[in-house]
């Protein structure tokens, strides 16, 4: 069986230990080579994952650990009659934000969950302070990973995020955010040489806030037209959300 363990320690930790227990059916969308699907299998008693993934390549790597794969665009993939209703759990792992229309695969996918049914997402977060600073300086760049991954078609923040899910019948249930220093985002784009005042600037930011230190003094100097309450501090210093959802009570039939 081929490997898994660097694609399993990449995924896992983020998104894995928010879903349900005591659930037993999975529909993993974006699955890649399998690993959250395994995960779910040998760690969390899950008795059935399915997934869908756009690369072939990775698509037969999930079957080895997964129960069904669907190759193709999570955009145009429809599954067979059988799974309607059927799921527990359905899974965007960083995903969401590469899809061409991603509030249509929310609305399509909601068909595929039974009643009570969840949708956990992890998604990256626009309003990342780094992201601002470097807007400010002129510069939108793309990187071959992190929140400007040359292949996202989609930004969010914490309130379009949960507004996308909420329109389509969901209600948020838990947040947790994943908060990374300058340098994680420095290391994101090896290619360019970011400004020094603004490394300097976030990760001073970063140090103080995870030293549970006031960080609102700092903002208020340097964006004057905003107030910065503790929750807008750490939702600035956020690279990514992990969201779990489930159907609103009048979209459960209760």
């Amino acid at each position: 069986m081929p490997s898994i363990e660097k694609e399993y320690a990449f995924v896992v930790p983020g998104v894995a230990d928010m879903a349900p227990s005591g659930l037993a059916r999975a529909l993993d969308v974006g699955c890649s080579g399998g690993a959250l699907g395994y995960f779910l299998k040998t760690q969390r008693g899950y008795q059935e994952v399915v997934g869908i993934e756009y690369s072939q390549a990775a698509a037969e790597n999930a079957r080895n650990y997964l129960d069904e794969v669907f190759v193709g665009d999570a955009c145009q993939v429809c599954l067979p009659e059988k799974y309607h209703g059927y799921f527990d759990l359905i899974i965007y792992a960083d995903v969401l934000e590469h899809l061409q229309d991603p509030w249509s695969v929310i609305a399509k996918h909601k068909a595929y969950l039974g009643k009570g049914g969840y949708v956990l997402a992890s998604i990256p977060n626009l309003r990342n302070l780094f992201l601002i600073l470097n807007l400010l300086a002129g510069r939108f760049d793309y990187t071959e990973l992190g929140l400007l991954d040359r292949t996202h078609l989609r930004f969010f923040t914490m309130e379009t995020a949960v507004e996308m899910f909420a329109n389509t019948g969901f209600e948020l249930l838990n947040c947790k955010r994943s908060i990374r220093d300058a340098q994680w985002h420095q290391d994101a784009d090896k290619k360019r040489d970011i400004p020094p005042a603004i490394l300097e600037f976030y990760d001073a930011l970063y140090r103080k806030h995870i030293n549970g230190e006031d960080c609102s003094a700092d903002l208020q100097r340097c964006f004057g037209l905003f107030s910065f309450t503790p929750d807008a501090v750490v939702d600035l210093l956020t690279a990514q959300y992990h969201l779990l959802f489930r159907l609103s009570s009048g979209n459960r039939g209760e």
